[in-house]
Order: structure tokens, then sequence, then C-alpha cells
């Protein structure tokens, strides 16, 4: 048996659960904007390359941002993923470089703007989609009104009063 260097309890278990909810919800909508905008499988592997791998690096994962130059700092901190590997440490250690309420708005407000992002990014993709599937003119001519009543319904969903009027017989 080996003896655990620090302490296996975490200092702060709230914060573990926010961050591991909105940061699963931030790369599951970035997960699918990769996977609209790629067109084979490599390229997937080029949005995980060159978008995801140097936000990760940036993030001070591996260090203290606190270590970089001034300007790779001020980078860093630009970084959402910055704030998301900062609020996990608050959760597990107890400290971080910034203040877990701004880690955790700073996550929030990235994922609510990808996620809101998100139906306008899948119904291009529905349309690129729609015009590679063998079909004649007239089901082409009915894909702008699916892609308009996707973002309606997505909009009506998004509004509760306006779902529970559409809801309610007349």
């Amino acid at each position: 048996a080996t003896l655990p260097f620090v302490s296996s309890v975490p200092a702060a278990p709230f914060w573990i659960l926010s961050f591991a909810l909105v940061g699963s919800a931030l790369f599951g909508a970035l997960g699918l904007v990769a996977a609209v905008w790629a067109e084979k499988i490599d390229q997937v592997a080029a949005f995980q390359n060159f978008l995801i791998m140097p936000l990760t690096f940036l993030s001070g994962v591996f260090y203290s941002i606190n270590s970089l130059p001034p300007l790779w700092k001020t980078v860093s901190h630009l970084n959402p993923v910055f704030y998301m590997i900062d609020g996990f440490r608050y959760g597990f250690f107890g400290q971080g470089d910034v203040s877990p309420w701004l880690s955790l708005a700073v996550v929030a407000l990235r994922t609510l703007v990808t996620t809101l992002h998100t139906p306008q990014v899948l119904a291009v993709g529905v349309a690129v989609l729609a015009t590679q599937l063998p079909c004649n003119q007239a089901q082409l001519s009915l894909l702008p009104l699916v892609v308009e009543a996707h973002i309606l319904l997505t909009q009506v969903l998004d509004h509760p009063e306006l779902a529970q009027m559409a809801a309610t017989p007349q």
C-alpha cells in the first residue's frame, strides 16, 4: 500500500460538481459544433488538435499561470478552459488563481453562448446535409421551412409562457 501525498477528501465538493456539469455542457455543445462542421472524421481530429488542445495547454493544467510571462498570462485569462480548470482546482484543493465565482460565471457564460448558438449551427448542418441527399426539387424547396420551424420551435421552448400557450388547446 502507498501513502497518499495529499488528502483524498475534496476541499469543496460543490465546486467540483458545478464545474463538472457546466464543463460537460460546454464540451458537449462544442462537440455538436465540431460534428456539424466536420465533413470527415479526420476533421474532428483537426478540431481537437487545433482548438481544444491549445486551449487545454494554455489553461494552467500543468502549471500555475502565475509562472508565465505577462503576454501569455493575459492570453490564459481570455481562455474559458482556464477558468474551468481553476474551478476544479479550487474544488479539490481549496485554492485557485481566481475566485471560484468568477470562474463559474465565465464558464457558464461561455457555455450559454455556445449552447444558444448550437441550434443555428445544427440548422445549417441540416441544410448542407439535405443538399447532399438524393431528393427531388419539391423536397428541397421545403428545406427552408423545416429549418425555420426548427429555429422557431427552439425559441418557443426557451420561453415558458410561449410554450404554455402553444400547448393549450384553443
